[in-house]
């Protein structure tokens, strides 16, 4: 068994699972749950084979130990674990290392766990974190000794929030797990049913999410919760382009929010979504089509403006068009660099050396916390216009 599926074990069958759902979809609830027998915990490792220093370090609460020792350290004293996948350049974990680890509340709660630090950028930890599937930051995956992973978070809580939400998790508490128990108790409750379904899909157990998010959007028909549109996008691209890899099952549910939605976010990001489902299909008339004509862009919202050249600077698609509708921004936002850095690079991908270099040199002047990164992308820029000039 690899740690992956050890950590990730689950103590419902495939059977009780299935039964539960498919009674909730239909609208009914089980008279009571049949108790399931839960499998023992698995560690990680086999404890006698690690190593476990005599002398312990501790760094804001955290022990300086390798996963595997961690797991055997906390299945040899009972302590749950607690694993904080970062990296030095998230800008989350900087406010954990700011606000939260060197309070001395979240250092008491710590040390009643084996609690350690995983810097996923690390080449040694890189294989760490594919297991785990960690691929945000930060990641806190609690787990009880040896390492059965009981669920995960993500992103800042304050240290009250924190240690709250880690106890909850010890407990069985607001799990993923709990959430889609309690709303399957609860089938005419659309609110509870949706956090059921966005806690399931973002832990990536997209199957047993679909039901609850579909209910959501299916019985909701005039959006009285406003969670109508959230759960037809985490439906379609959550669990069905980004886990289940099923664009046909997505597309019809994001053109329904496309156009239920239009002026939203979420309705605009289905938009997206759509155009980019039919670029990968090979249909770039269709991409084209829905760019041009069903995106509708707020004049006051840069962010929109940035979004449309993001979308065809990462897909290299009609590149000429992103210019354009940049400079458009542009004449709205002026001061806004990130606007100026996209028309940099849409202007360099096509091979608009001296206009990307112009952009550039205009993004700097308004790059705030950026300014490194945007000082080195203009020097790139120069010396790709000088190689060009030389070769003339």
């Amino acid at each position: 068994m690899t740690p992956k599926s050890r950590l990730r074990s689950c103590c419902d069958t495939a059977l009780k699972r299935s039964i539960l759902l498919l009674t909730f979809l239909l609208g009914g609830c089980p008279a009571r749950t049949v108790p399931v027998e839960t499998p023992a915990p698995s560690p990680l490792i086999a404890p006698d084979k690690v190593a476990i220093p005599t002398e312990l370090t501790w760094d804001m609460g955290f022990l300086q130990l390798n996963v595997e020792q961690a797991s055997a350290l906390s299945l040899s004293e009972k302590k749950p674990m607690l694993l904080y996948f970062y990296t030095p350049w998230c800008g989350p974990c900087k406010e954990y290392d700011r606000k939260v680890f060197p309070t001395k509340p979240f250092q008491d709660f710590a040390s009643t766990l084996v609690s350690i630090k995983i810097d996923a950028g690390a080449d040694a930890n890189v294989s760490l974190a594919k297991q785990f599937e960690v691929n945000s930051y930060p990641t806190m995956v609690v787990c009880r000794p040896g390492g059965e992973e009981v669920e995960r978070f993500f992103g800042f809580k304050e240290t009250e929030v924190f240690v709250a939400t880690v106890q909850d998790y010890l407990a069985g508490r607001n799990t993923a797990t709990d959430y889609r128990d309690r709303a399957l108790a609860d089938p005419n409750n659309l609110e509870l049913a949706f956090i059921a379904g966005r806690e399931l899909a973002i832990r990536k157990r997209g199957e047993e999410a679909i039901p609850f998010l579909e209910r959501v959007w299916r019985v909701d028909t005039e959006n009285t919760t406003k969670n109508v549109p959230r759960a037809m996008l985490l439906q379609a691209r959550t669990v069905y382009l980004d886990q289940l890899k099923e664009r046909d099952k997505a597309l019809p549910i994001l053109e329904e929010l496309s156009k239920r939605f239009s002026e939203s976010f979420h309705g605009t990001e289905a938009t997206y979504m759509i155009a980019r489902i039919y670029l990968e299909k090979g249909d770039k008339d269709k991409a084209r089509d829905v760019l041009l004509n069903r995106v509708r862009i707020a004049p006051h919202d840069a962010i929109q403006y940035f979004r449309f050249g993001g979308f065809c600077l990462r897909h290299s698609f009609m590149l000429d068009e992103g210019i354009v509708k940049i400079e458009e921004g542009l004449k709205q936002h002026a001061d806004a660099g990130y606007l100026w850095k996209t028309l940099a690079d849409l202007r360099f991908r096509s091979h608009d050396y001296d206009g990307a270099v112009e952009a550039m040199e205009e993004a700097v002047k308004f790059a705030g916390g950026s300014l490194q990164t945007y000082e080195m992308l203009l020097e790139t820029y120069r010396k790709a216009r000088a190689r060009l000039q030389e070769g003339k």
